[in-house]
């Protein structure tokens, strides 16, 4: 018979699982960008179909047991809905943490994006700053996420577009809050301009906050990950 681990052993074990590995961290945030340029090579190859394929069995699996359990919100967990409470608030701080932290670092949205240290890239920070303030009094919000939108805009003339692609995401987060509004208790009701031209309109804007932040994740996935 085996003995049962004493608590010295116990302790030990989860020391062990506990203990930190060396992990790969985002490349482009830590090293020089022009080290690992895109390999456009590989667009079209072998690890890439293998990773398309994967997706669509992945999304088909999960799709056929939505059809199975005939409801589109499958695994529907209840303290998952719980949490949807106060949604549109908790994005609206937590996209301004992002962005003060950008802003006052002289980066657009993430550290690989390097402002200038000039008139351009201090507006740029600034406006970020600024942004951020508003999303966390509620001050001028639906302002505020129209220039979010403009700002991710006019990343083009300083950054290459796939870097800006990775960064997509904050466009949703615009639309989500210019929609819905900071205030919203939850996601199902927009802003009264909003409401009143069709009631759908807060669905909608869920929806492309869900597919906008998809496709910032197919980004990084496809050009570095």
């Amino acid at each position: 018979m085996f003995a049962r681990p004493g608590l010295l052993g116990i302790l030990a074990g989860a020391a062990l699982a506990l203990t930190p590995t060396a992990a790969a961290a985002h490349v482009k945030w830590f090293e020089e960008p022009a080290q690992y340029p895109l390999r456009t090579d590989l667009i079209f190859s072998e690890r890439t179909a293998l990773l398309v394929v994967s997706a669509l069995v992945a999304l088909g699996v999960l799709y056929g047991l939505q059809r199975l359990a005939g409801s589109p919100h499958w695994p529907e967990v209840e303290f998952l809905r719980l949490m949807a409470i106060g949604g549109p608030t908790l994005l609206a701080v937590q996209a301004a943490i992002g962005l003060i932290h950008s802003g006052v670092h002289l980066a657009l949205f993430a550290p690989n994006l390097a402002l200038p240290r000039d008139a351009l890239g201090l507006s740029l920070a600034a406006a970020q700053v600024a942004i951020a303030f508003s999303f966390i009094t509620g001050i001028g919000d639906w302002l505020s996420a129209l220039a979010l939108i403009a700002l991710w805009v006019a990343g083009f003339l300083l950054f290459p577009p796939f870097d800006l692609l990775e960064q997509f995401f904050w466009t949703g987060i615009g639309v989500a809050l210019l929609v819905i509004g900071r205030f919203a208790v939850d996601g199902r009701e927009a802003r009264p301009w909003f409401r009143q031209r069709n009631p759908l309109w807060a669905l909608r804007a869920i929806a492309a906050l869900r597919i906008i932040t998809g496709l910032s994740i197919v980004a990084p996935a496809l050009g570095e990950k």
